[in-house]
C-alpha cells in the first residue's frame, strides 16, 4: 500500500510551515478563486480541537501545514462571504498554537488576509480562539460558537435539523480543519482529478491517525477504498510491535474489533453501516485507529474509555452526567474483581441505556452514545474472561501495561 497526498502533500519538506515554502509550491494559488455563495453567514469556524482520543490529523496539519490550513479557510470565507474565521485550536497544543499564530503572521504581512484581496474588495480576518481540551467528542457544531461568546463547553440543542449555529446573533459555519484544508489541492488541481479518487459516493483520500502499539506510528494518507486497515497496519505503521495478534480499537464511532476483523475492515466508508450503510457495523468516522496488544486487558481498557467520558461530560443531560460517571465506577470495581451489590447484567443494561440516549431524545449530543458504543465493543471482545471478572471473589486486573498515544509518541514528519 501507498499513500496518495493531497491534504498533507509536502508534509515531508524541510520548514513546510514557512509561508516562502509554501508559496514556491503552488501555495495560495487557490485563494484568488471566488464564488458568491448566496448565504447570510458571518463568520467560518474552524474545528481544530480533535477531542477523539487517538486523532491527531488537525493537529499535525496546523504544526506542518498551517498555511494550507489558512488558505483553505480563506477559500471557504470568500465562498460565503464572510468577513471572520475563528480559528479554535486547543489551548494545550502549544506548539500548534505557536505555529499557526506565526503564520497568521506571515500570511497577514504578505497581504493574504486582514485586507481586501484582489478585485473583490473583500477582506477577511482570522483569530485564533484557544478552547479548553479535549471536549465532548460529539458536542456538535453549536458547541465551539458557544465557547467563543465565553459561554460554558457545553453542546446547545438545535432548532431544525438543518439550523445553522449562531455566533453573536448572526449564523456561523463550522467545518474540521482537514475539510478546508483539502480546498487549496482541489482547486489547483481540478475537482475531477479529485473526483476519479476512492469510490463514486466517498471519492478522494483519507487521512489516517495510527498509535499505539505499532512500529511506526504516523499520519498516513491513503485514496479511499484501495486497501483495509490491516493493510495500513502492516505496510505503512510498520506492523504491531510484538508481530502478535492485537486489539484494535476505532476510536471515532466504530466498535472495538480484534483479529480479522480490523485487518479485514475497508478504508471505505461506503463499507460501514454510517454513513454508507454497509455491512460493517459502527461509523467510519476519520479513519482513527489505536493498536493495542495483549498486554492490555479489554476491562481495563473499556475503564479508562468510561473515565475519560465522563470526565469529558458537560454534564447537561442526567443520562451523560449520572450514567457514565456510575458506569466509570462500576468499571473499576470491576478491574478489582467482581461488582459489589450490582451483576454484571444489570452493568450491561445501563450501558445500553446509555448507548441509545441519543436516539431516544434523552441527551443533546452524541457523546454518550459514542462513549457506550465503544466500550460494548471492548467488553464483547473476551466475553468469557469479563464473565470471570465479574464473578464474586475474582482477582484484580493486572493485566494494565502502558498504551502509547499520540500525544507521548514523537511521529514522523
Amino acid at each position: 500500500m501507498q499513500e496518495r497526498r493531497w491534504l498533507l502533500e509536502g508534509v515531508e519538506r524541510p520548514d513546510a510551515d514557512a509561508l516562502d515554502v509554501y508559496r514556491r509550491n503552488g501555495g495560495y494559488g487557490g485563494a484568488r478563486w471566488r464564488q458568491a455563495a448566496g448565504q447570510d453567514v458571518c463568520a467560518l469556524v474552524v474545528d481544530v480541537t480533535e477531542s477523539e482520543a487517538g486523532r491527531f490529523r488537525d493537529r499535525k496539519l496546523a504544526e506542518r501545514l498551517p498555511h494550507r490550513l489558512i488558505e483553505g479557510a480563506l477559500i471557504a470565507a470568500h465562498a460565503l462571504a464572510a468577513d471572520e474565521v475563528y480559528l479554535c485550536i486547543r489551548a494545550d497544543w502549544r506548539r500548534a498554537r505557536t505555529v499557526l499564530g506565526h503564520a497568521l503572521g506571515e500570511a497577514e504581512a504578505a497581504g493574504w488576509i486582514g485586507r481586501p484581496l484582489g478585485r473583490s474588495g473583500h477582506a477577511v480576518n482570522f483569530y485564533v480562539h484557544p478552547v479548553p481540551g479535549p471536549l465532548p467528542a460529539r458536542g456538535g457544531d453549536h458547541l465551539l460558537p458557544n465557547l467563543i461568546e465565553c459561554s460554558r463547553p457545553e453542546p446547545r440543542a438545535a432548532f431544525g435539523v438543518d439550523a445553522l449555529p449562531t455566533l453573536f446573533g448572526g449564523s456561523v459555519l463550522v467545518h474540521c480543519a482537514a475539510t478546508l484544508g483539502y480546498l487549496p489541492s482541489i482547486l489547483s488541481r481540478g475537482a475531477d482529478a479529485f473526483r476519479v479518487l476512492g469510490g463514486k459516493d466517498f471519492p478522494g483520500t483519507v487521512a489516517v491517525s495510527v498509535s499505539g502499539h505499532v512500529r511506526r506510528p504516523g499520519l498516513f494518507e491513503i485514496e479511499i477504498g484501495t486497501g483495509t486497515f490491516g493493510d495500513v497496519i502492516d505496510d505503512l505503521a510498520g506492523g504491531t510491535v510484538a508481530g502478535g495478534e492485537s486489539l484494535a480499537i476505532f476510536c471515532d464511532g466504530a466498535p472495538a474489533l480484534k483479529g480479522e476483523a480490523i485487518w479485514s475492515a475497508a478504508v471505505d466508508p461506503a463499507a460501514w453501516s454510517h454513513p454508507g450503510g454497509g455491512p460493517q457495523m459502527g461509523s467510519f468516522g476519520s479513519g482513527t485507529i489505536v493498536v493495542a496488544d495483549e498486554s492490555v486487558a479489554p476491562i481495563e481498557l473499556a475503564a479508562k474509555w468510561l473515565r475519560d467520558a465522563a470526565e469529558l461530560s458537560c454534564g447537561q443531560c442526567p443520562g451523560c452526567r449520572e450514567g457514565s460517571a456510575w458506569l466509570a465506577k462500576q468499571s473499576r470495581r470491576l478491574r478489582q474483581g467482581g461488582v459489589a451489590g450490582v451483576g454484571l447484567p444489570a452493568f450491561e443494561a445501563r450501558l445500553e441505556e446509555l448507548a441509545t440516549s441519543e436516539a431516544d431524545g434523552l441527551s443533546i449530543c452524541g457523546h454518550p452514545t459514542v462513549a457506550a458504543q465503544m466500550t460494548q465493543g471492548l467488553l464483547q471482545i473476551a466475553p468469557d474472561e469479563l464473565s470471570q471478572q465479574a464473578a464474586p471473589g475474582a482477582e484484580p486486573c493486572t493485566n494494565d501495561g502502558p498504551l502509547r498515544t499520540a500525544d507521548s509518541i514523537h511521529l514522523r514528519f
